[in-house]
């Protein structure tokens, strides 16, 4: 199998809770076995940037179940908005896994991943071994339902990206133009040092950006290096309504997790936080906070020379080994 080829992969068909489900299965033969990991990607990204860490953990002998999350390659994007929320993704992921009879696995989630991941955790610890966080550590479920308009209007700015992504006209500039959806997915997907021209993060997406920063974009990633065209072409074949919906439904993720009045507590035993210097959603100075609160069951490793925050691109390699080493001493202390 070549895992530098999305063409090389398995990817099945199913139906989970009633939609369409696609999902890579790898590491299936009698040499996985050691255990299975689900790995949950983020926004705007694919099944496909877990290739690189999923072939060190096929190799060290486990499994990997790598679903498209709802809306996203193929997977059903339905216009019931709640199917787009934390609470009822991490259904569908519980749910996928009875449909392949794995009882418990290892859980990988990064970006919105990662927060399907905690309320899958959350919803059925029952199902989650070891759970591992990469750019959005664990945060507990809402108590009262809030929105993000009131929190960026209470002073939350790293989150005004979210007000563009949501917006209906952003998700038809982009559907609607090969472009400027290659500027999108080139200036998202680029280290600091690459950009064309300065620009705010915040802004990518909106028409400033579209007027400012587009038109002095090469279309390539180093990142996505050769895959930069396949990635691209997901979205333009699948397009950006079901991937855009996830900012939608902010308020109505807090509703469902209030009624549920889920654990604040972290739900799990063993759990690894993995975050880069470059990650923009959080300052340097929480994560090191994070790092310093580590103990033997929950531990954060801050990377101080990540420069992005698509961690399985920029460091395949550290992110599988911190994943496995993470995942080796939890079993050996759990004996």
């Amino acid at each position: 199998m070549d895992f530098n080829n999305p063409d090389s992969f398995t990817v099945k068909e199913t139906i989970v809770r009633g939609l369409k489900y696609r999902y890579a299965d790898v590491g299936v033969t009698e040499q996985a076995k050691r255990g299975t990991f689900l790995l949950i990607h983020g926004y705007p990204d694919t099944w496909f940037s877990w290739h690189r860490v999923a072939q060190q953990l096929v190799s060290a002998g486990y499994r990997c179940i790598i679903p498209s999350t709802v809306g996203y390659c193929g997977t059903e994007s339905p216009d019931d908005l709640k199917r787009y929320t934390r609470v009822e993704i991490a259904r569908d992921m519980a749910a996928l896994l009875d449909e392949l009879d794995i009882a418990s696995c290892h859980v990988v989630g990064h970006d919105w991943g990662s927060m399907i991941a905690q309320r899958l955790a959350g919803l059925h610890a029952d199902k989650v071994q070891r759970l591992i966080l990469l750019s959005i550590p664990y945060l507990p479920p809402a108590k009262m339902a809030h929105s993000i308009d009131s929190l960026v209007a209470n002073g939350a700015n790293l989150l005004r990206y979210q007000l563009v992504w949501r917006d209906d006209a952003t998700i038809r500039k982009l559907d609607s133009s090969e472009d400027l959806l290659k500027s999108f997915f080139a200036n998202l997907f680029s280290r600091p040092s690459e950009k064309m021209k300065t620009y705010d993060f915040q802004e990518v997406g909106s028409d400033k950006w579209e007027k400012e920063v587009h038109p002095y974009t090469e279309h390539r990633s180093s990142l996505l290096k050769e895959h930069y065209d396949w990635h691209v072409k997901q979205f333009r074949t699948h397009g950006m309504r079901g991937p855009c919906s996830y900012y939608k439904v902010w308020e109505l993720n807090s509703q469902l997790e209030a009624e549920l009045n889920l654990p604040t507590a972290l739900p799990v035993q063993y759990c690894l936080q993995i975050l880069f210097a470059g990650e923009p959603v959080f300052t340097d100075e929480q994560k090191k906070r994070y790092a310093e609160a580590s103990n033997d069951h929950h531990k954060t490793v801050f990377i101080e020379d990540g420069e992005t925050h698509w961690y399985m691109l920029e460091k395949p390699d550290l992110v599988a080994s911190h994943i496995l080493e993470w995942v080796g001493q939890s079993e050996k202390s759990s004996l």
